[in-house]
């Protein structure tokens, strides 16, 4: 399963915390489901304060990603090859601190895009998946979220790969702040406590996702014959929604 978000309604959850990381470096990773190219820019999600501090990623009406950070005097962003439409991908963004390490955007576990780096913001105290609640101007997101996590490290490239085959609570969990599964109308975190609000009622799409023999999961195109019949198929052995 996974949570479903329509711009039109202006859906999104989020947690505000004293808790969350209040500076870089960080990485935020997530399986995210596009369904068509977007009317206007769209919010993946935002970790930031106020316009001034923050970072994020967008979807935008060039069916790119741009991976995008902010301080009060810098302002770098970065875009991805073309996505193609409908279909899953596992994001990654890695945000550097202002030492000279970039932000770099990984779709499907391979570099995508890098922004350059001398960018510090701070004081980040609200992590939200859907829009952009830092920012001026809202900026919903269409589409389905699964398996977000946040932590306080630069993940690297193998790091991110392993994503695709395992759960956030199986990658460098000495640096896990959140892991918020985001199924079963469910968005609390498994791993600090750090549970997310609903605001405008995310649906929760009956998408199915690979049970790894690790334990882990990663996403899938939906099966549409558990979706209509809500009755696991033959063959489908493995496979959860």
């Amino acid at each position: 399963m996974a949570r479903g978000f329509t711009t039109a309604s202006s859906q999104k959850v989020e947690v505000a915390s004293a808790s969350l990381p209040t500076a870089l470096p960080v990485t935020i990773a997530m399986w995210v489901y596009l369904p068509a190219t977007p009317a206007a820019t769209e919010a993946m999600f935002q970790f930031g304060l106020d316009t001034d501090n923050f970072c994020e990623v967008q979807w935008r009406t060039d069916d790119k990603l741009r991976i995008r950070y902010k301080d009060a005097g810098n302002n770098r962003a970065a875009d991805s090859s073309v996505l193609s439409t409908p279909a899953w991908y596992h994001i990654a963004a890695a945000y550097g601190d202002d030492l000279g390490d970039n932000a770099t955007l990984y779709v499907n576990g391979s570099v995508d895009g890098i922004a350059t780096p001398l960018v510090s913001p701070s004081g980040m105290d609200t992590f939200a998946i859907g829009d952009r609640p830092a920012y001026s101007t809202a900026a919903p997101l269409t589409g389905r979220v699964a398996d977000a996590g946040l932590w306080t490290a630069l993940l690297d490239t193998s790091e991110v790969t392993a994503l695709q085959t395992a759960a956030p609570n199986r990658v460098d969990t000495a640096n896990l702040v959140g892991y918020w599964p985001l199924r079963d109308g469910n968005d609390n975190d498994l791993v600090g406590g750090l549970h997310m609000t609903a605001t405008n009622a995310p649906t929760v799409e009956a998408d199915a996702y690979k049970i790894n023999r690790d334990g882990g999961e990663f996403g899938g195109a939906p099966d549409p014959r558990w979706q209509t019949s809500g009755v696991q198929p033959a063959g489908a052995e493995g496979w959860r929604w």
